[in-house]
């Protein structure tokens, strides 16, 4: 039996007026028909941060469960939206944007948790 070694291959990480911050993802082992819940987390020394893009690139025969996506605990906008769109490369694109400019909260922890299921 196939396992999915689960390990996000490219990423890069874009906000409104912030740059260089540290975006992290545990390995996670998928058994093939599996499916898990990956927090992805952001260390930012910026506190002004409203917004986020990010474009992942997943191992062959993972697939994200948009229905089971969300943002993380970091998110304190009610009103802000996860969105989730593949690319013609293959990559997905992820972005959020607080209408109200609700800062992220604190400089560490859960921005988003992915749904991933494997082949």
């Amino acid at each position: 039996m196939k396992k999915y070694i689960l390990s996000i291959i490219a990423m890069a990480f874009g906000m409104l007026s912030a740059n260089a911050q540290t975006v992290s993802v545990s390995d996670v082992t998928l058994n093939p028909g599996e499916t898990k819940v990956v927090s992805i987390n952001m260390n930012n020394t910026q506190t002004n941060i409203v917004s986020f893009q990010m474009d992942l690139t997943l191992q062959d025969g993972i697939t994200i469960n948009k229905a089971g996506c969300s943002l993380g605990s970091r998110i304190t906008d009610a009103s802000q939206e996860l969105t989730i769109g593949k690319q013609l490369n293959g990559s997905y694109r992820l972005t959020s944007t607080s209408l109200a400019l609700t800062p992220i909260a604190g400089t560490s922890g859960e921005i988003v948790k992915l749904s991933l299921t494997a082949a």
